[in-house]
């Protein structure tokens, strides 16, 4: 078995993966010159995290960084987390790195290693699809005016179907219609008799006498 059991590959946007290898002893990760792992982008502390490899075990801690360290999701506090083969690794947000053994290196390319590490980490916490809002009955005085409507609506299109007239929706007022006021009827004026002013009798002629001889 080789000394050298793990390597680590980071993995920087847009920029070829570069892998470490990592034998006994410790290893130091950050963005400053002096350390063993150095990883050139801002959100990532001068001294950053350390790695401890001992005989077949290797684990990580934080030291004190301002963006922190996550494996697996899970934020790495001083104390440190021990790693399996296989695991992912992300310094700050965005800055990934993938734990793997000498083994896995040799047998697969590094960019497919990449690529089956994120699929089995997406695999082992899938997202939580949201629960539907239970909808409440409705009251029955809703349902009922609904089931009318509902009962009207459909007389109203059998109706028409039929070729008849369609019939005054129920759930709807029908304002009264105005009834048109009748016009006066014209009245002839009677004229008014005013005193004295009738007629004198026509004086009757008296008969003749016949003429005396």
């Amino acid at each position: 078995m080789s000394s050298k059991l793990f390597s680590l590959i980071v993995s920087i946007s847009d920029q070829t993966p570069v892998t470490h290898e990592l034998s006994g002893g410790s290893f130091s990760v950050g963005r400053g010159p002096d350390n063993d792992i150095q990883i050139l982008v801002s959100e990532v502390s001068v001294k950053h995290a350390e790695l401890k490899v001992d005989g077949n075990s290797i684990s990580i801690s934080d030291l004190g960084s301002t963006n922190g360290t996550r494996v697996s999701g899970e934020t790495v506090g001083e104390g440190g987390v021990e790693l399996a083969s296989k695991s992912k690794i992300v310094f700050g947000e965005t800055i990934p790195a993938y734990l793997v053994s000498v083994e896995d290196l040799a047998g697969s390319p590094v960019e497919d290693l990449i690529e089956a590490i994120d699929e089995a980490e997406e695999t082992a916490d899938p997202k939580t699809e949201p629960i539907a809002a239970a909808v409440a009955p409705p009251e029955p005085e809703a349902a009922a005016a609904a089931t009318s409507a509902s009962t009207a609506k459909l007389t109203s299109a059998q109706s028409l179907k039929a070729g008849g007239v369609q019939p005054p929706d129920p759930a709807v007022p029908v304002a009264p219609k105005p009834i048109a006021p009748k016009a006066p009827q014209p009245v002839a004026p009677v004229p008014l008799k005013r005193p004295g002013s009738e007629a004198a009798p026509k004086a009757v002629p008296l008969p003749k006498s016949p003429p005396k001889p």
